[in-house]
């Protein structure tokens, strides 16, 4: 059976989410071990907005006002926090 578009908007959506707390619980593990935490989240906000503006575009550009629209968001915006949870993985690890 061939799964809706509904179906996979709700799966790559439920992707982000695991994506993002992902990201979350690294970063809370690996708060007590940075230097200057408020400016590390002040650059890690900085990110969030990047990640965010990356993702509207894609999905603007491959699908404005159609029904792909939040399942192309949805996936940009996993691939960007996957990507950037790997990138802070490597750094924490070589501040221990």
């Amino acid at each position: 059976m061939v799964p809706t578009e509904a179906a996979r908007r709700d799966a790559s959506l439920a992707e982000l989410r695991k994506a993002e707390d992902e990201l979350e619980i690294l970063l809370s593990e690996a708060a007590y071990r940075h230097q200057d935490w408020k400016s590390f989240m002040e650059t890690q906000a900085k990110w969030e907005e990047f990640a965010e503006q990356q993702a509207t575009e894609r999905a603007r550009l491959e699908a404005e006002g159609g029904t792909l629209y939040l399942s192309v968001y949805a996936a940009e915006k996993e691939l960007l926090t996957r990507e950037r949870t790997k990138e802070l993985r490597s750094y924490f690890n070589r501040m221990r």
